[in-house]
């Protein structure tokens, strides 16, 4: 999917299996790297921008998602300590690599 994402991203929707992938990760994928990346447009390739901020969005939404789920702990679990623990084991829970790749 990651490779359908990016693709979107650079290019826009070219082709019918292109539509099986909602355009709002692209189109902000491709925003990050227009506006936050524009000074390393010299030194990078598009392809390159875009991958570097799909990482960026995704480990800003894993950070987002992490705090979520400390402020979920502490109404449901009623115990600050239980929610952080949850929220620290979801940080480095071995599959977070994929919190990191060009999924939406």
């Amino acid at each position: 999917d990651a490779e359908h994402f990016l693709f979107i991203a650079e290019y826009g929707y070219l082709y019918e299996h292109n539509f099986a992938f909602f355009p709002i990760f692209p189109l902000t994928v491709r925003l990050i790297a227009n506006t936050f990346l524009w000074p390393l447009h010299g030194l990078l390739s598009l392809r390159s921008s875009l991958l570097v901020s799909a990482v960026m969005l995704n480990s800003a939404l894993h950070v987002v998602s992490a705090v979520i789920l400390y402020r979920l702990g502490c109404i449901v679990l009623q115990s600050r300590r239980l929610a952080y623990l949850s929220a620290l084991f979801f940080c480095l829970n071995p599959a977070n690599i994929f919190m990191a790749a060009a999924y939406s």
